[in-house]
């Protein structure tokens, strides 16, 4: 903050909102703004000798009164900066949110943190200015959606890490309660992807990047498993193996033709449907199939 603070004048109406708001750290925060010309969250906690968590609770207050901006979200070529180890050692023997946060990491990734993953860490949480509660939420999230893919030895990097940090940070996602509802929601979708994948016979590994993309689209069609696998059944019966793009088309023309079940699949396959005596399709009996492999795996 420069020497010689320059005359601020706060309008009737914002005085109003902050006196209504009860947020001291927030109304300081307004007239620090105010006074050097700078909204920035990281300038202002150092500049006010608060944490980076503290002074973002306070802006969002401001942002939710209408007396600041969000936070500018980061362009796509952004790129973490680089601290050195003074820079780090300074960050944590002044500020115990950051302390607290190296000891949360370093438990929760169950690994020593070297000098890269020290400056990642600094770097999410200064530059991107991500509180400390919210980067500790998004690191469990990481971590527990890793061992729910990929099993409990699966392990997460700092690089990881960050790549999720900018999402989050682009999404709006930077507050405990923001954080706590998408891992809800996102839990609930993986854990609808990871059934859909246990119904395609694959094991021990988790889906690739398209093959995501395929689950996605047929967990938003909504259908029963019983005819997400009797598509499967049909695949491998036609092409000899999980071809995705083949299964995709037929799920795709059963959503059209608005299937949501087996007994759906058999009206469409019916001989009065197509106008002409036919045999029973290969596949007709998938549902049973799936139901004896259900019962099997639970015996077993």
């Amino acid at each position: 903050m420069s020497n010689q603070p320059r005359d601020i004048n706060i309008s009737a109406e914002a005085s109003k909102k902050l006196l209504q708001s009860g947020n001291g750290r927030a109304a300081l925060l307004y007239i620090f703004i105010l006074t050097c010309g700078r909204d920035d969250v990281t300038h202002a906690s150092k500049s006010l000798g608060w944490t980076v968590e503290e002074t973002a609770a306070a802006h969002a207050v401001l942002v939710s009164l209408g007396l600041a901006a969000p936070s500018p979200i980061p362009p796509e070529n952004d790129t973490l900066p680089e601290y050195s180890s003074e820079d780090i050692l300074l960050s944590a023997s002044g500020d115990p949110a950051f302390s607290s946060l190296i000891e949360y990491t370093r438990i929760r990734l169950n690994k020593l943190l070297t000098q890269s993953d020290l400056s990642r860490l600094l770097g999410i949480y200064d530059h991107l200015g991500l509180p400390a509660s919210v980067i500790m939420l998004l690191e469990s999230y990481c971590v527990e959606r890793a061992h729910r893919r990929e099993g409990e030895g699966a392990r997460v990097g700092m690089w990881q890490i960050e790549r999720e940090a900018y999402y989050w940070k682009r999404s709006g996602i930077t507050t405990e309660s923001a954080a706590e509802d998408y891992i809800r929601r996102r839990a609930a979708i993986d854990g609808r992807l990871m059934e859909i994948f246990r119904l395609l016979q694959i094991k021990n590994r988790a889906p690739s990047k398209t093959e995501e993309g395929y689950l996605l689209r047929w967990a938003g069609y909504g259908m029963t498993d019983e005819v997400i696998y009797a598509a499967y059944d049909r695949t491998v019966i036609n092409t000899g193996s999980l071809k995705w793009s083949y299964m995709d088309s037929i799920l795709r023309r059963w959503h059209e033709k608005g299937i949501m079940s087996v007994e759906d699949i058999e009206k469409l396959d019916s001989p009065a449907q197509k106008g002409s005596p036919q045999q029973p399709h290969p596949s007709s009996n998938a549902a049973e199939r799936l139901r004896r492999r259900r019962s099997e795996a639970s015996n077993n």
